[in-house]
């Protein structure tokens, strides 16, 4: 090996190894945190699978880096999904997306039966079918699709978004890194097997030695900005989440004068909810909800951030949307009306989201709740 090219790996390996700790250092208790090391080490191991296969033989050793290397699209997916979505939990079919896609590199890797020779010495037929290229392929193929879905849903987020670091943070790592992983994969899928050759493996190295760095200042310093606060027990309540002293505005002349326009602000904005409805309006989104109060988005965003305490503003909406439905459950007038009827009035579009909502945010169905004594509650 190139004594430059391992210099390159063994320093990203490092740095690498070092950011993983700190992640886990500083937000081992979050899913996001961990998801986030979990990550870091594919990426380590993908520096280090090479030197394995051509070079280094490690035994035993070698199998959770084998591991990590062929996990690696699916960590990424992984933790872009638990970065940028408050709501993000784990779900068995990942497990089996990654024990498929374990057995599919290992197979390639270790697997696969010897070509089958004919009595009279001939490789038969069947010799062309090669299980381990084809495990080789459906792996690209799936990796390839998981890292498209990170940046898709990582892009398409964005808007809601309320947090402005991790706004920033969807462009710089997400996409930087995504388009990188689906510009190497593009590579691997063209040379299928075959050894790339010095220059392409030189500049690969190269590449992610400088994104490695970079990645490394930038998730270090928006850390504690992008990943979600520690779980408490959250408030249904849509008005309870306002900080105290709300009114009280900040100290200088500039900032008294700021602080009373985020005030009217934060008044017509509780009033185009609370008196208009506008949550029930489907589609909305915060520019035009920003056109409509006669404001810039950026100052709604952090109105609704900062005031108000959400981190998104589909998920802000559909907490006003689940307060009505609540209430409404609770009206006597409004027994006979169906459960589809009063999500659809409160601005679902369907009654599965409504469903995955209510049962989200009071952890019973709407009928186990319409049913039971809260239900029959008034609320406040």
């Amino acid at each position: 090996m190139n004594p430059f090219e391992l210099a390159l790996r063994l320093a990203s390996v490092t740095m690498l190894t070092f950011l993983a700790m700190l992640w886990l250092r500083d937000t081992h208790k979050s899913l996001p945190g961990r998801l986030a090391a979990l990550f870091l080490f594919a990426i380590v191991s993908y520096l280090l699978c090479p030197p394995l296969d051509r070079h280094w033989q490690l035994g035993i050793l070698e199998l959770p880096i084998f591991f990590g290397c062929f996990g690696a699209a699916l960590f990424f997916y992984l933790m872009s999904r638990a970065v940028f979505d408050d709501q993000f939990r784990l779900r068995p079919w990942h497990a089996v997306i990654l024990l498929t896609m374990e057995a599919m590199g290992f197979w390639h890797r270790y697997g696969g039966p010897p070509a089958a020779i004919t009595s009279a010495g001939e490789v038969s037929f069947f010799a062309s079918f090669d299980p381990g290229q084809i495990a080789l392929v459906l792996h690209q193929m799936l990796s390839l699709g998981l890292t498209l879905a990170a940046l898709i849903l990582a892009l398409t987020g964005k808007a809601a978004d309320l947090v402005e670091a991790r706004r920033h943070l969807r462009t710089i790592f997400v996409a930087i890194s995504g388009i990188y992983i689906l510009v190497v994969l593009g590579i691997e899928i063209l040379l299928r097997d075959q050894q790339p050759g010095q220059m392409l493996e030189m500049l690969n190295i190269a590449a992610i030695f400088c994104l490695t760095f970079g990645f490394a200042l930038t998730l270090t310093q928006l850390k504690p900005m992008a990943l979600p606060p520690s779980p408490v027990e959250a408030s249904i309540s849509t008005t309870t989440t306002t900080p105290e002293k709300l009114d009280e505005p900040p100290d200088g002349t500039e900032n008294l004068v700021a602080g009373r326009a985020e005030d009217a602000l934060l008044a017509a904005l509780k009033s185009a909810l609370e008196a208009d409805l506008v949550y029930r309006v489907e589609g909305l989104s915060i520019r035009q909800l920003a056109q409509r109060l006669g404001t810039q988005e950026y100052r709604l965003r952090r109105l609704i951030n900062g005031r108000m305490g959400h981190r998104n503003f589909n998920e802000f909406l559909i907490r006003y949307r689940i307060d009505e439905v609540r209430a409404r459950f609770a009206d006597p007038g409004a027994t006979a009306l169906p459960i589809l009827t009063i999500a659809l009035e409160s601005g679902f579009s369907s009654l599965g989201p409504f469903n995955r909502a209510f049962k989200d945010i009071t952890g019973m169905t709407p009928r186990a709740y319409r049913a039971s004594p809260q239900g029959k509650t008034p609320r406040e």
